[in-house]
């Protein structure tokens, strides 16, 4: 599932894995850097509801 990045960039990035187990989502996603280079993060979401309580971002898988 390819997505635009909200934070201003008009870079897709893609999702490459998506679990939910009980009240958190584990996100993998894929993007772009505006210099062509490529890498993969993945992100924890804790919610309470439909709001999200807690991040855990893990940066730093190059692609390239």
């Amino acid at each position: 599932m390819w997505l635009r990045a909200v934070s201003g960039s008009d870079r897709p990035f893609e999702f490459t894995r998506l679990i939910e187990s009980g009240d958190e989502v584990v996100v993998t996603y894929e993007a772009t850097r505006p210099g062509g280079s490529r890498f993969r993060n993945t992100e924890v979401l804790t919610f309470s509801g439909d709001q999200i309580r807690r991040q855990e971002v893990y940066f730093g898988w190059n692609l390239d």
